[in-house]
């Protein structure tokens, strides 16, 4: 009985260590293993603190899920090489300590937001977010917002990605198994009237126009200063005819062009409007755009499937369907 309940603490201890962010614990080099607090070095899927100043020399690729510099004290991150930053639903980069400061003397890709509370972000070398250009010269995000990594194939997983329903921003209900309620929310900003009390949750709705929010808005989505674009700065969602031009670049008009091209597009499926169930997934691709339809109700969005692709003028706005950012 004593060693299964020392099975069970080891245990324990394990998964917590795993849960907790790999921090610098002294002055050193990030591919050392004994400078991290996990005493590896960090993981594509670890939130990393650097509380002791950390270089990435030259020749060594870093990756982080997000990373924070100055946690407890102040500190410094120095990039010789490259850091990618994984984190697409927040943070990418936290400067949160006076007078620490992030260094970039090589490149910096990341994905969500960069925020400086204070200290210093210096640029000498290359910092941007991901991204491909397309046939028509157009420069896009390499993924699905949400989307862990680039898909290999048409039905990755780990591409797909969030479901945002129209106009929504980043707070939660995009994930694909966030929980549901049939309460409109009576404001478009995160956190806004009545507490905010739908934050995180994915709002259904069956009766016409079948929209999450009380009012109709069809500003939310609409270019880099939307107010509620989910985008990185300088990037918005693509118009319809954004789309349409893509779509006639692909080598076939159907699911398969569309993970053959440049963008890498997934059949992610997509969550209903009327119970929040996901629909489609592993058969179809579901893709917002920012064009409402003549009538004001209804939203354009790119589909596909194995037999055709096409834009679709029916979307309602309480349905959920992936994101993808094109730069402004």
């Amino acid at each position: 009985m004593k060693k299964m309940l020392s099975i069970i603490a080891l245990l324990a201890i394990v998964l917590t260590g795993f849960s907790q962010p790999n921090t610098s614990t002294v002055l050193g080099n990030w591919n050392v293993p004994e400078n991290w607090s996990l005493t590896h070095v960090p993981l594509a899927t670890e939130d990393v603190v650097i509380d002791e100043p950390i270089t990435i020399q030259s020749g060594t690729n870093a990756v982080a899920k997000s990373v924070q510099v100055g946690g407890a004290a102040a500190s410094t991150l120095t990039i010789w090489e490259t850091l990618n930053i994984l984190e697409t639903n927040g943070n990418s980069l936290t400067i949160s300590h006076v007078n620490s400061s992030v260094h970039v003397n090589g490149t910096l890709t990341y994905i969500g937001n960069v925020v400086v509370n204070d200290g210093e972000l210096k640029i000498d070398g290359d910092m941007y977010v991901s991204v491909v250009t397309s046939p028509t010269g157009k420069i896009w995000m390499d993924r699905n917002l949400g989307a862990s990594q680039v898909a290999t194939s048409s039905t990755d997983a780990d591409a797909y990605g969030d479901l945002y329903q129209w106009g929504r921003d980043t707070e939660g209900h995009e994930i694909r198994t966030s929980s549901t309620t049939s309460t409109n929310a009576t404001t478009a900003v995160p956190s806004g009237g009545g507490g905010g009390s739908w934050d995180g949750l994915f709002i259904t709705e069956v009766d016409s126009p079948y929209n999450w929010l009380s009012n109709q808005d069809n500003t939310l989505w609409q270019g880099v200063n939307g107010t509620n674009n989910p985008c990185p700065s300088g990037f918005r969602l693509p118009t319809t005819g954004e789309w349409v031009t893509e779509r006639l670049s692909w080598t076939t008009n159907d699911a398969a062009g569309a993970f053959n091209s440049p963008l890498k597009l997934t059949v992610g499926g997509n969550r209903g409007y009327s119970d929040g169930g996901e629909n489609y997934v592993d058969t179809e691709g579901y893709y917002w755009s920012t064009t409402v339809d003549g009538t004001g109700t209804f939203i354009n969005y790119l589909n596909f499937n194995t037999s055709n692709s096409k834009i679709q003028p029916d979307g309602r706005r309480a349905s959920g369907a992936s994101v993808r950012c094109i730069k402004n």
